[in-house]
């Protein structure tokens, strides 16, 4: 088996390959969506690809130069004004779940010579905790990547959307949900600070430490959000007494914008929620409960029937909580760290 790097008149065959695999995968998870004209933007995209210093694809090929897999390397200097800075390292690695593809039944064969280089050119670019997404339908290929030394890291969940009840929306006394303004982005940025720590002293180190910059940054972030517009909330639990911020979840009823590598697997209909925290102090009130209660109606009545949304795996409060809302995870991402 040849691995190579993709070349242009590969672009044709390899945007059928990816395809059928993604069409394999939907076979399997009914949750799983592609847009109908999935061929047409991997065409695109991979036009893109070729020339792009930071992102590479390889190929696996056969003595015939058949297609047989394929993964895609990307490495990315965040610059100072990233608002991702806050929880990834300036430089970080992604193999994207687009453009992974291997024939079913050879994973085991083929996955790692496809490791072996993209492993070298992560390398190059200082990447220390590259991260592969897959759908969890695809056994063979979670095995095929434990088998490397990647660990579990995070799982992107679905859950229904519907109306909320009147027993749903009854929150303990004392307390009140409100769509956040400007104003209480002061009251918010040491919340937020508070979860970017609680994620950061998780097991695994992945996740960056608040820094000197955070505030600046998270400021920076809650403010787009506000400024999204009707199909964005920013919902905070306020306690009515002295207008404590006790906790926030944040969600998107937007369809994806174009340039973003899920657009063509997120269903028109499927909302994202983007954070969700309640402090340590707030805890055991019931407020997570409502919050997510309040939000799963506002899905509803913008005309989302799903949502979807991130947990870390080590995080032992995520998991509970979300499955008892009945979310099913389905997707995966997975990490891998370089020996120092």
């Amino acid at each position: 088996m040849l691995i190579r790097p993709l070349s242009q008149e590969f672009i044709l065959p390899l945007a059928g390959f990816l395809t059928r695999q993604r069409q394999i995968e939907t076979a399997l998870d009914p949750r799983l969506w592609i847009a109908p004209d999935l061929e047409d933007q991997y065409v695109s995209w991979l036009n893109k690809i070729v020339p792009d210093p930071d992102e590479k694809i390889w190929l696996a090929l056969d003595d015939d130069a058949q297609i047989y897999g394929a993964l895609e390397t990307r490495a990315k200097t965040l610059s100072q004004d990233d608002i991702r800075r806050t929880y990834l390292s300036p430089t970080y690695g992604l193999l994207p779940m687009g453009m992974m593809a291997v024939e079913p039944g050879c994973w085991s064969d083929i996955l790692p010579a496809l490791w072996e280089v993209a492993a070298a050119w992560f390398q190059r670019r200082n990447v220390t905790q590259p991260q592969a997404w897959l759908n969890l339908c695809n056994r063979e290929a979670l095995a095929a990547w434990e088998k490397l030394g990647f660990i579990n890291l995070m799982d992107h969940a679905v859950g229904p959307v519907a109306a909320a009840t009147s027993a749903a929306t009854a929150l303990p006394e004392g307390w009140r949900l409100r769509p956040a303004t400007y104003r209480d982005i002061k009251h918010i940025i040491p919340l937020f600070i508070e979860e970017l720590k609680f994620h950061a002293d998780l097991p695994g180190a992945y996740w960056v430490q608040p820094t000197t910059d955070t505030t600046r940054l998270a400021r920076r972030e809650i403010e787009m959000f506000l400024s999204g517009g009707s199909d964005y909330l920013y919902l905070l639990a306020e306690r009515i007494s002295d207008g404590k911020i006790a906790g926030y979840m944040s969600a998107s009823a937007s369809p994806p914008v174009a340039w973003n590598p899920n657009a063509p697997f997120l269903p028109p209909d499927r909302g994202i929620l983007q954070v969700a925290i309640v402090s340590t102090e707030f805890r055991n009130l019931g407020l997570g409960n409502h919050m997510l209660a309040y939000l799963l109606d506002w899905f509803h009545r913008h005309g989302m029937t799903s949502v979807s949304l991130s947990y870390d795996l080590s995080n032992p409060l995520s998991g509970p909580f979300w499955r008892k809302h009945n979310f099913v995870p389905l997707r995966r991402a997975m990490v891998y760290t370089f020996p120092i």
